[in-house]
């Protein structure tokens, strides 16, 4: 039922004028979201290059390669996901052995060089962009890092870094390295994995660790108070991340307050694709994946497993991708309180409101002078509409459910709607008809 709700949300989006942004505006950063892949623990396709294979151990291969993820392209894509991010593909002693043999040349254990570039071809066929995790050893030299990051970029046609840092690594290096890098490829991104919090001129954005702390510890738990996400929201750089390769799992987290993981992840979710910045989903995360500490993070990936999620994870990210307002949007805060909050994201004549009720209870929030008057909310998750009464918008979202909405003129019966819904139906039936009167003569 809220599947066709929400489907019928988007149609009555599509076809009313409250999008009024306009053309489609060029694509920038912003706009996109991140899947990253720990390349062995994700998909095994190709047999021939498991070496040292041991799928029980984790602090040995498991035997995912490129062409396992060749495989599951349309999966990564079907999601929303516009970037995938490679966990580092650069040959080394052993799994688990972080010194890096050689820059220039892929793991064994992964596949070929060859491999990789039809990798990151697909992946462009598919409208998606492909970056790699680099790490960067201590006093590494300058030179030979900048050579390494124009040659994967010209070998591999890769669109951007993720720089994971050692200790004293100067702000100078990474400043020639991103400058470098971005004259070799215009719109090329460079993120710096710094779990100190320090920012760089000229790298494009940061993980910020201090408050994936505090998102974590708002959403694993309901009925917890989410003022530290929900203020100044605006000023932290662009990748939002619930977990990564470096932290334990956001699942585990959940497990271990005896809270059901999917409505917290959901409700989490929800907050880190309509919040400004880049949602970053490391690998698992659709399925609740569990996990401590590295290595027990990075477990085999599992499809087989139930679909909700992904259904919920697919679905907010097409309303985002529907919504400029949610990549590109300014923010306010409208309310907050215990577990609920209520914020606006507006851009362009585009209103849309995210309402998420983190709590044991329903709750109902009346809004007035935040809003323009003689409108309605119409809800895309669940299929909630909202009319403006007496300039008052009342909300009331049930316990351990979010909706987001777009403010829209007030609408009458749409004619051009139901007369194209009706045709559909009609089609339809006279489809099956057919079918059913094959069937008898056959």
């Amino acid at each position: 039922m809220k599947k066709g709700l929400c489907l019928l949300s988007l149609l009555l989006l599509f076809f009313s004028s409250s999008n009024v942004v306009g053309a489609e505006e060029e694509r920038s950063w912003q706009d996109e979201t991140i899947y990253y892949i720990t390349i062995d623990r994700f998909n095994n396709s190709d047999f021939t290059n498991d070496f040292e294979v041991d799928a029980k151990d984790p602090n040995k291969f498991h035997g995912g390669d490129f062409q396992g993820i060749i495989d599951r392209l349309d999966y990564i894509k079907e999601m929303g996901f516009s970037v995938i991010a490679l966990s580092p593909i650069f040959e080394v002693d052993g799994y688990k052995n972080s010194k890096i043999k050689d820059y220039f040349k892929t793991a064994a254990n992964f596949g070929s060089m060859k491999k990789l570039q039809e990798l990151v071809d697909l992946a462009h066929q598919k409208k998606m962009k492909v970056i790699l995790d680099f790490p960067i050893m201590e006093g590494m030299d300058q030179n030979t890092l900048i050579d390494v990051a124009k040659w994967w970029i010209d070998e591999a046609k890769v669109d951007g870094y993720i720089l994971d840092l050692g200790q004293g690594v100067s702000p100078k290096l990474l400043q020639s390295l991103s400058r470098e890098a971005k004259g070799v490829k215009e719109d090329f991104i460079v993120l710096a994995d710094f779990q100190t919090g320090e920012q760089v001129e000229g790298i494009d954005g940061f993980f910020d660790y201090s408050f994936n702390e505090n998102l974590r510890a708002a959403f694993s738990k309901s009925n917890q108070s989410l003022q530290a996400v929900a203020t100044n929201v605006e000023n932290i750089e662009p990748v939002h991340f619930l977990d990564n390769q470096h932290t334990q799992r956001f699942t585990r987290d959940i497990i271990n307050l005896n809270e059901h993981p999917g409505p917290r992840w959901k409700l989490a979710l929800t907050y880190l694709y309509t919040t400004p910045g880049i949602p970053f989903v490391f690998y698992g995360s659709e399925i609740a994946l569990d996990g401590g500490e590295e290595p027990d993070n990075q477990r085999q990936m599992d499809f087989r497993t139930d679909k909700d999620l992904i259904d919920y994870l697919t679905n907010i990210a097409a309303v985002r991708e529907k919504l400029p307002a949610l990549r590109r949007g300014s923010f306010e805060l409208l309310y907050e309180n215990q577990g609920m909050v209520v914020y606006k994201r507006e851009y362009k004549g585009e209103t849309a409101v995210v309402a998420i009720n983190n709590t044991t209870k329903s709750q109902a929030v009346t809004l007035t002078s935040e809003l323009e008057d003689g409108k309605e909310l119409r809800g895309l998750l669940n299929g909630d509409l909202v009319k403006s009464e007496d300039g008052a918008y009342k909300l009331i979202v049930d316990r351990d459910e979010a909706e987001i909405y777009v403010l829209a003129e007030k609408s009458g019966l749409n004619i051009p709607l139901i007369s194209t819904s009706a045709a559909v139906v009609i089609l339809f039936l006279g489809f099956l008809f057919l079918v059913k009167k094959r069937s008898r003569n056959a």
